[in-house]
């Protein structure tokens, strides 16, 4: 019975596995499920190939090898990152990219009309059921204020993404249109209607400027008989695409920080008079300047895939308003080229880059070799689209998402099959891979499945936890973070590990050594996060270690400047040692009045003054 299901339908019902899985039972509903999904469908597959005995023949080139070596830095990064489970999670998110990638490249060469057909006419009930969704959830709001469009999030975990996934489908809707025939002409149409209705609506700045920049970079693309370089030989060709990789890369390494620190100093000259959406925009360009602050600390290696929320900290929360005063926390810098330069360092950054900049490339090499402007139109559509989504990429942060992953994954691969057909690219000779290589990838496939459900039940008891720290229940939370953890899962959604929420539990039922292990243990996990540096100290001073005390509070007033706990903290250590001028000094460095500051201040001021 399973030898009659072939690759490509297990394949396509990954594409639709990794769009509409979800979960109402974890914290974030979506992005686990779809992991494991697709995953799921991976090794089904594999399993199918392998009892098939298929092997694999392709021809490498530098975009495959682009694509691989990317890869392969981001699983090598799985040793010397600090949080493991983090890294772990980003590399198979990773491996899904370039296997999604593969897999389309092999629909494509093998049966590319059923494949098309497929994609165009799922767009589109993708499309509806997105919209039935987003409707509802429109239907539900109060006003239509840039806070209540939040929580319009289609099929998707975010407003924000459910308008980039929107941009995505838009090209298999547009694709859709000049293809399709009569009813499921009609309903791309409609559609593409209500997509530009919705973009307006939703007024997602990164997707309406990709969306203005990719239809002029298709107007230029679709509309001229000239193309410059596109004529270049084979080995003029490959070195102009080295260089534009090289200059792309120092873009980034050289031009882009310094404007970055410009518009932060102009920024900040304004002086606080300024919109909250203004403050939101300097907000990200120093995120985005603490991106370049920890690239700098490893700048060939990166620090490890998934890990920039862990390391971010490190940099300090200065100047990032809502990570002082409001606890809230960054997980991913909104842009994913800064987000792949600093995890993944140089090298990776490099392989990412060339990737992007090779598939481009050579996808206008082609356009000159269609006759027709109905042959150039699928072509330029894509070239154009991978540079509008590239725009999107530089402003939020799409990898993160499974279906943004598998969709733009599936738009390169067919980018990247015209390029093939056209010959414009070098290729090398035909490699074989042996049926071993199956057995492998399945093993792989079934390892990051183990890893899903991991997660899966990681926050499936997350969220018990929550529920049992609000109601109070200390030793429930203690259980069900217990039973969270696992090597695939130490840190919640916001990057505290699940130790530090156990840690604080024991503490509160009198268990001092329990409580100071789990403070290590969430140490261990994310070292920079203020809250467990600044517990760990105090679970340090019930153990009588003022030395690791001190060094707790001080590296967590450190990284948050504004933190007024590990200071108070401080100050009582110096005060019971005697050392009220010291004290007296971190007091005068707190910014919010409190009580217990009042107190402290009241019994140095009387001790210095006697």
């Amino acid at each position: 019975m399973f030898k009659k299901i072939t690759t490509p339908q297990l394949f396509f019902i990954g594409i639709i596995l990794a769009s509409l899985s979800f979960s109402p039972f974890i914290l974030d509903q979506t992005l686990v499920p779809r992991f494991t999904g697709l995953w799921i469908l991976i090794a089904l597959g594999l399993l199918n190939l392998s009892i098939k005995r298929f092997k694999f023949y392709f021809q490498p080139d530098p975009i495959l090898f682009c694509f691989f070596a990317f890869t392969l830095v981001s699983g090598l990064s799985i040793f010397w990152a600090i949080n493991k489970s983090e890294a772990i999670f980003s590399f198979g998110k990773s491996l899904l990219s370039f296997l999604c990638f593969l897999g389309a490249v092999l629909c494509l060469k093998n049966n590319k009309e059923q494949f098309i057909f497929f994609m165009l006419k799922f767009s589109v009930a993708l499309f509806y059921v997105g919209c039935y969704f987003a409707l509802w959830q429109l239907i539900g709001l109060q006003s239509f204020g840039r806070e209540d469009l939040y929580q319009v999030t289609g099929i998707n975990g975010h407003k924000n993404l459910y308008s980039s996934f929107m941009f995505l489908n838009l090209f298999f809707l547009l694709l859709a249109f000049s293809k399709l025939k009569k009813l499921w002409k009609y309903l791309s149409a409609v559609a593409i209607v209500l997509t530009l209705l919705l973009f307006g609506l939703l007024m997602t700045k990164a997707v309406l400027l990709a969306l203005v920049i990719s239809a002029g970079a298709f107007v230029l693309l679709y509309l001229p008989g000239k193309y410059p370089l596109s004529q270049l030989s084979g080995k003029k060709a490959t070195i102009t695409s080295i260089g534009i990789v090289v200059i792309v890369v120092s873009l980034f390494l050289l031009l882009i920080p310094s404007v970055i620190n410009t518009s932060i100093s102009k920024l900040k000259a304004a002086g606080d008079n300024v919109p909250t959406s203004v403050k939101l925009e300097q907000e990200r360009l120093i995120l985005w300047d603490k991106t370049y602050t920890i690239f700098h600390k490893k700048p060939m290696l990166g620090h490890g895939a998934g890990n920039w929320q862990v390391n971010l900290p490190d940099a300090t929360l200065t100047g990032l308003w809502r990570g002082e005063d409001l606890n809230y926390t960054f997980q991913r810098p909104h842009n994913d080229f800064l987000w792949v330069l600093s995890e993944n360092g140089i090298l990776g950054f490099i392989f990412f880059i060339g990737f992007l900049i090779l598939i481009l490339f050579f996808l206008y090499r082609t356009l000159p070799r269609f006759a027709s402007r109905k042959l150039k139109f699928e072509p330029a559509l894509c070239l154009s689209f991978i540079v509008g989504y590239c725009c999107i990429s530089f402003f939020d942060f799409p990898r993160e998402r499974i279906e943004h992953v598998v969709w733009f994954s599936i738009i390169l691969a067919i980018g990247y099959d015209r390029i093939k057909l056209e010959e414009v690219i070098q290729s090398y000779r035909q490699v074989t891979l042996s049926s071993f290589f199956t057995y492998v990838l399945l093993f792989i496939s079934l390892y990051f499945i183990y890893v899903g459900v991991l997660r899966l039940k990681g926050e499936f008891y997350t969220r018990k936890m929550f529920d049992d720290k609000n109601r109070g229940i200390l030793s429930e939370v203690i259980k069900h973070g217990k039973q969270a953890e696992s090597f695939a899962y130490t840190l919640d959604p916001t990057s505290v590990p699940i130790a530090w929420y156990t840690g604080n539990a024991e503490a509160m039922s009198g268990n001092y050594m329990k409580a100071l292990q789990d403070f290590k243990k969430a140490l261990h996990f994310n070292p920079y996060n203020r809250n467990v540096l600044n517990d760990l100290g105090s679970a340090y001073v019930f153990e009588n270690d003022v030395i690791g005390a001190k060094m707790c509070y001080e590296e967590s007033a450190r990284i948050s400047p504004r933190f007024d706990d590990p200071k108070l903290n401080l100050a009582s250590i110096y005060i019971n040692a005697g050392d009220y001028k010291t004290a007296d000094s971190w007091l005068k460095s707190i910014l919010h009045d409190s009580e217990r500051r009042s107190h402290y201040q009241k019994m140095v001021d009387l001790a210095l003054h006697k």
